[in-house]
Parts: C-alpha cells; sequence; structure tokens
C-alpha cells in the first residue's frame, strides 16, 4: 500500500515529466491509457495525461476557482448570495443581518444574515465586502440564537415561504366594489373575494350577480 508521501512523490515526477516534454516539443501519450483514463481516442489529450494522472494520485486542493466543468464555487458562492439577498427582501419583515453571533463572535470579514420562517431559521455567512450591503432588511447588533438547523433544514425551510397575503387591503377592495353604482358587474367580484379569504359576505349573499 503506497504511503501518502509516495503518492506525492510520484504526482511530483509525472508534472515534473509533462514540463520535460513540453520544452522538447512532444507529448507523452499511450492510446490505452488514454481510453482508460476517460478520454476518446484523441491525440491532443496527450499533454493532459501527466496532469490527469498526478491528480488521481493526489488531488489539487480545492480553491474558490475550482470548477464542476460549469461554475467555480466563487461563482456558485456569488450565484447563493444574490439569489438569498431576493428572499430577505421579499420577506423583509423576518429577515435580519448582524455582524455578531449571539455569543459576540464572528468570521473575519464575515457576517450572518437569516430569515425566521414558521419552520425555524434559515440563515447564510457571507463576506462583508461585497455582499453586506445586497441585504435589505434590519440589522441586528447580535443574531438570535442559532437553533441549529442543518444546511438541508435551511434550504427546506427557504422552500416553504409563501407570499403573505394582505388581509385589511383586499376586504378593503372588496368594500370598494361594493360601493361601484354597477353592482350588478363587480358585487360578484366582492364576494368571490371574501370566500377565497374565508370571510362572511352577507352584503352579498342575496345579490344578484351575473
Amino acid at each position: 500500500m503506497p504511503t501518502d508521501e509516495e503518492r506525492r512523490e510520484v504526482a511530483r515526477r509525472l508534472r515534473e515529466t509533462k514540463a520535460e516534454c513540453e520544452e522538447r516539443g512532444y507529448p507523452w501519450m499511450c492510446d490505452d491509457l488514454i481510453l482508460a483514463l476517460g478520454y476518446d481516442h484523441d491525440y491532443e489529450a496527450g499533454d493532459e495525461i501527466f496532469d490527469r494522472l498526478a491528480d488521481l494520485i493526489e488531488p489539487q486542493p480545492i480553491t474558490g476557482d475550482t470548477s464542476d466543468g460549469y461554475h467555480t464555487f466563487d461563482e456558485l458562492y456569488d450565484h447563493r448570495a444574490r439569489l438569498f439577498s431576493v428572499v430577505v427582501r421579499d420577506y423583509r419583515e423576518i429577515a435580519w443581518k448582524s455582524r455578531l453571533h449571539r455569543d459576540g463572535t464572528m468570521y473575519d470579514g464575515m457576517f450572518i444574515v437569516g430569515v425566521e420562517t414558521p419552520q425555524g431559521q434559515a440563515t447564510y455567512h457571507y463576506d462583508i465586502d461585497p455582499y453586506w450591503d445586497i441585504f435589505d432588511c434590519k440589522e441586528l447588533v447580535r443574531a438570535p440564537e442559532w437553533d441549529g438547523h442543518t444546511p438541508e433544514q435551511a434550504i427546506s425551510r427557504i422552500a416553504s415561504l409563501r407570499p403573505s397575503c394582505d388581509l385589511e387591503a383586499l376586504l378593503a377592495l372588496a368594500d370598494e366594489m361594493d360601493a361601484e353604482k354597477n353592482f350588478v358587474l363587480v358585487g360578484g367580484y366582492a364576494r368571490r373575494i371574501r370566500e377565497a379569504l374565508g370571510v362572511p359576505d352577507e352584503r352579498t349573499t342575496n345579490a344578484t350577480t351575473c
């Protein structure tokens, strides 16, 4: 069983060999090896083999520039921040942000932002620069006590949010419709608004509607 030190040494030699081949102006290649590593029978893959083998033996460290082939981690982090800022904006009444945890600690250069859903908290940490200002919500001196939610619970709680209904505004609209001169045309809509809200509508129960 190779030791980690041996694996690192082999990976180092592979990368050095690739550099030497590039200096000499020709790639090292082996058809069977190209196919085994998942490449098509394409000689353009020859100069990638050393990197591919070295990464399999000793994977390169994951950084913000690491990509899944479509997006880097930095890009996905930015997307998540901006998408969550939309949630915070639309649910401003239950959202908050703070530069400190409840115990007064915080990760260097970061802040915490969250929403208090009916199912519990959903929170994320972001870099103050450039994300602090994109979250339009109240600022707290210290964040609420963490309720122990997991990342899976956080996204589930966010997905459970539904737009709140302004009951008073809708009932006021129904009253305005009732006051219209042409009650036959609009009275039915007022009744349907009250029915949808579960509010008894004595004024339109016996009215004739079209």
